[in-house]
């Protein structure tokens, strides 16, 4: 398997996918998607639909609405195309062509997310969130957070580290 895309933007991040479960991958994708798309909301059900069944472990994307994601897809990317001939550099055709571009990023994260192989498609997800426009802070956080266990590790030696704390009020 080649390199993802985002070894060159984020070697860091990769490593950390890679280390993960996929539950946890599962996690970091989905954060990833919530971020890009909270950059560049899209009100479509199709939208939702995959969020929800990314945020559903163990769950998968059938064929249809991975075929939807696909549409909405080329058709936010007919619209970048459009905005970026359209336009002679004026800052509203600029803001337009970003806005287009990021909206199709946002919607890329979320296919790719719902992709087999949970690396791959957690590192597509987290670059093409990049693409759209997220902090590398906030998506670096939200990895890292995702890749988190709920609970942190007993120390060794089963040691309770709050025997000797002082009880709540």
């Amino acid at each position: 398997m080649s390199e993802p895309r985002l070894a060159h933007d984020a070697p860091h991040l990769v490593e950390v996918l890679r280390q993960a479960h996929p539950d946890q991958r599962r996690r970091a994708a989905l954060s990833a998607c919530r971020i890009a798309l909270g950059r560049h909301p899209r009100s479509e059900p199709v939208v939702e639909e995959g969020l929800s069944v990314l945020a559903r472990a163990g769950a998968t994307a059938g064929p249809d609405l991975l075929g939807e994601l696909r549409r909405l897809l080329r058709v936010l990317d007919l619209a970048h195309q459009g905005a970026a001939t359209a336009g002679e550099g004026s800052p509203e055709s600029r803001t337009r062509v970003a806005e287009t571009f990021g909206a199709a990023r946002a919607v890329q994260a979320l296919y790719l997310a719902l992709g087999g192989d949970s690396f791959q498609a957690a590192c597509d997800a987290v670059y093409e969130a990049r693409a759209a426009g997220a902090s590398p802070r906030d998506l670096q956080v939200a990895v890292t957070t995702a890749v988190r266990p709920a609970f942190p590790e007993p120390p060794a030696g089963g040691d309770d580290p709050g025997k000797d704390a002082e009880p709540l009020p």
